[in-house]
């Protein structure tokens, strides 16, 4: 069988697969053989059209790339997704009066985002919701989603390879792509928390983008042995863990283990004032900096999207500061997207490497691989050893877990 073909009799039989299931009860969540026959029908798909596409049009398709910004821009701008109605249709010229753009130009832009999956028309003249577009107003976050990214990531990485000729050998946060597209000597966070409605809409951005099923946090609870280290004297301190959100949920999972939440002042203090009157006592909040010396000894160090942001210099900065806490045998996990040492082909697996031109566009971080990790660690410090990396079925992310090997706490 030729290897067209293979890819062929592969589509048709996951293709077989999940269209047994739309014939099914779809108040039950989607059965795991089933998600993985979605990804598997994707990613063959997508390696169909790499072996019959000629790379003349294939070559066509990357320079006319940048025209989807300008479709996506006018969708974000105009508001065209709040224009059309959810059920049944409207004209392109009322479409046009509410937004005020003329007719002829936004039915051109229409008619692009109708080839991009956003939008259909189901009569002349007439323009209606999509799956797609309908999502971008019933889904809380979809919207400001997409205007982050239009607003915030794109001009950052438009300006990503004039940082790395200015400054060939950054590892600041202040020397990226970002500061020169928004003209600004602030590190990304600090320059966002100035525009309070950009800060807004980044923050639904990213709730959005972290409430999807491959992001929940029973992938988080799959990947490490909680129940087996569940004891009252075992210690978990949440790094940078915001409001506590995650210990709040592996607290409610377990009986007996302690978490600390560590994290600005502010932070941890609204962290207090939402923490269920049944988890007090197990969980409870300190304020802390993770550039300075940890003092609680624990366990389990627990860092989630936290070493993304920084690249290897502060990383090393953050790990090391908590040598002055660690015994023989604490873990350090870090809950994080991971690349493949290998370049990696597989639509399903593009999400990484979306992520890690983001990090380098706009923070000088990075989506790490296992030898990345690995020599994180040794700079870190000699003790502290990787121990292995673990991705549950359906998760988007990794759990690193790295274990200190000294015999006793470390000097400071």
């Amino acid at each position: 069988m030729s290897p067209l073909v293979e890819l062929a009799e592969k589509i048709l039989a996951n293709a077989k697969k999940v269209d047994a299931y739309t014939n099914t009860d779809k108040s039950q969540p989607i059965p795991a053989e089933v998600q993985q026959a979605r990804v598997d029908l994707l990613d063959a798909s997508h390696e169909l059209k790499k072996a019959v596409v000629e790379p003349e049009s294939w070559l066509n398709q990357l320079y006319y790339g940048y025209t989807d910004i300008v479709a996506l821009r006018a969708v974000y701008t105009l508001k065209l997704p709040h224009h059309v109605p959810l059920e049944g249709d409207i004209s392109y010229e009322e479409v046009a009066k509410a937004s005020n753009v003329n007719e002829q130009a936004l039915r051109r832009l229409f008619y692009y985002a109708i080839t991009i999956n956003l939008f259909t028309e189901t009569r002349p003249n007439h323009v209606a919701h999509s799956a797609t577009s309908r999502h971008l107003v019933n889904v809380p976050g979809a919207f400001d989603a997409l205007g982050m990214k239009l607003e915030e990531l794109v001009p950052a990485s438009q300006k990503s390879i004039e940082a790395l000729q200015r400054w060939p050998q950054a590892t600041e946060p202040t020397e990226t792509g970002y500061n020169i597209a928004h003209g600004t000597d602030l590190p990304f966070y600090r320059a966002l928390a100035q525009q309070p409605e950009r800060a807004r809409r980044f923050g639904n951005g990213m709730r959005y983008f972290t409430d999807r099923d491959n992001c929940d946090l029973s992938h988080l609870v799959a990947a490490f042995p909680w129940q087996e280290h569940d004891k009252p004297d075992f210690t978990v301190v949440d790094v940078g863990g915001g409001q506590g959100g995650v210990s709040m949920r592996l607290a409610s999972d377990t009986k007996n283990m302690h978490f600390i939440v560590q994290d600005l002042e502010g932070t941890v203090k609204h962290g207090e004032e939402v923490l269920p009157a049944e988890l007090k006592g197990r969980v409870e909040f300190m304020t802390h900096d993770f550039f300075s010396p940890q003092k609680v000894f624990a366990d389990v160090y627990f860092f989630r999207w936290i070493l993304h942001n920084w690249s290897d210099k502060y990383c090393v900065d953050i790990l090391r500061s908590l040598i002055p806490a660690l015994k023989s045998g604490a873990r350090v996990l870090l809950y994080e997207y991971e690349r493949e040492d290998a370049p990696e082909t597989k639509l399903s697996r593009k999400d990484a490497n979306y992520l890690d031109m983001v990090m380098l566009s706009c923070w000088n971080g990075a989506i790490r691989t296992e030898s990345d990790w690995n020599r994180l660690f040794a700079a870190t410090d000699a003790r502290l050893v990787l121990k292995g990396i673990t991705r549950p079925p359906g998760s988007a992310m990794s759990l690193i877990e790295a274990v200190w090997t000294a015999e006793k706490v470390a000097d400071p």
